[in-house]
């Protein structure tokens, strides 16, 4: 069984922050229950239990939520699954920054004078919990194909 299994802590402290990052999103676009609803293609009823915490939000509603909020899934899955702070994903330097992260491992081509760069950044960001860790194994995904590469 995976750590993220349905009713782990994790799965649950990660469904929780999700929730929070809709909820600000829905709102901060004021988009009506009664707009969601037809937009998700589901009841009035579900979607006003959803906004009040009431209604689990399943996998395919958390898919469609993304869909219609146009969440950036990179940005919130560091916010949340790394960082555990969902109200990042809100400020434009941290999704700069994620967006720069992005834009690096997937362009290995130039990897090496930016990796330097990361690993520079990464350094002096230690105070963020598990952040170095984590800067560290995305630079090691990055280096990995331009190793083999060469």
């Amino acid at each position: 069984m995976s750590d993220r299994s349905i009713g782990s802590q994790e799965s649950v402290k990660r469904q929780e922050c999700f929730r929070r990052l809709f909820l600000h999103e829905w709102r901060r676009r004021r988009i009506t229950n009664k707009e969601m609803a037809r937009r998700l293609g589901r009841s009035l009823s579900l979607i006003n239990k959803i906004k009040a915490c009431n209604a689990a939000v399943t996998p395919v509603i958390h898919n469609q939520l993304v869909a219609v909020l146009e969440i950036d899934i990179d940005v919130a899955s560091f916010a949340i699954d790394i960082l555990g702070k969902p109200e990042l994903y809100f400020d434009p330097g941290f999704r700069q920054f994620v967006r720069w992260i992005v834009d690096v491992a997937s362009n290995y081509d130039n990897a090496g004078e930016e990796c330097a760069t990361f690993m520079a950044l990464a350094s002096e960001v230690g105070s963020a919990p598990g952040a170095p860790s984590i800067f560290q194994k995305l630079l090691g995904d990055i280096q990995s194909p331009v190793a083999t590469a060469s």
